[in-house]
């Protein structure tokens, strides 16, 4: 696999899962279209941000959704047509956006468990909803018949699945994104060495903003 023009190694080396498992869920499975309105829970992460990225290109609108504000300068930041931060009143909170009343037509949960149930509330009828992950808890509830009368559809995405083959028809459609100016890359907050990678899963294990990279 080719290294995208204008990035790094380092840079290169990032952008891997995040952006497979973002493109996976909002591109080939949710199907995301042009003039859509995603709402991306956890906007401000690796996957998330990847996401915002995505859903830009495609021509949506963007809604972030965190438990703290994203950078505005950041590639998600700059992309996001709102933020509404994720409390107890995230759910009011897209759905009181201009437009919104009635939900988004795709929300990307990168954070699930303890987001799965706010995912639901803010996708709209026949709304896509995608989960890749189980933070806080593995199993949920929701109310059923709340669900199958807004017709929602709940996908799973786990790029883990993918083969090398697949992996590339999607890493070569990402390559060409940033190719385009269509993408950032990632910000890289560390570099260390093979020698130091106790210090770079610290780093990680702290909740440090933007990417860690072991460089060999």
């Amino acid at each position: 696999m080719r290294k995208p023009a204008g990035l790094d190694h380092a840079q290169a080396s990032a952008i891997g899962v995040n952006f497979v498992v973002a493109w996976l869920g909002t591109v080939d499975y949710a199907q995301l279209r042009e003039g859509e309105t995603i709402a991306v829970i956890g906007a401000g992460g690796g996957v998330g941000g990847a996401v915002t990225q995505i859903a830009k290109s495609l021509g949506c609108r963007v809604i972030g959704i965190d438990r703290h504000p994203v950078d505005a300068s950041s590639p998600a930041g700059k992309r996001m047509h709102a933020f509404v931060p994720f409390d107890e009143h995230t759910v009011a909170g897209v759905r009181d956006l201009d437009g919104l009343s009635d939900g988004v037509d795709v929300v990307f949960d990168s954070v699930g468990g303890v987001a799965f149930e706010a995912a639901l509330g803010v996708a709209k009828r026949r709304g896509r909803v995608v989960e890749i992950s189980a933070t806080g808890r593995r199993r949920v509830e929701f109310d059923l018949i709340d669900f199958y009368h807004n017709e929602t559809q709940l996908l799973g995405a786990d790029s883990a699945k993918l083969g090398v083959v697949e992996s590339a028809r999607l890493m070569q459609a990402i390559a060409r994104g940033f190719d385009n100016g269509k993408f950032d890359p990632p910000v890289i907050a560390h570099r260390y060495t093979l020698a130091q990678g106790r210090e770079a899963y610290e780093a990680v294990a702290q909740g440090t903003p933007g990417r860690v990279v072991i460089v060999p």
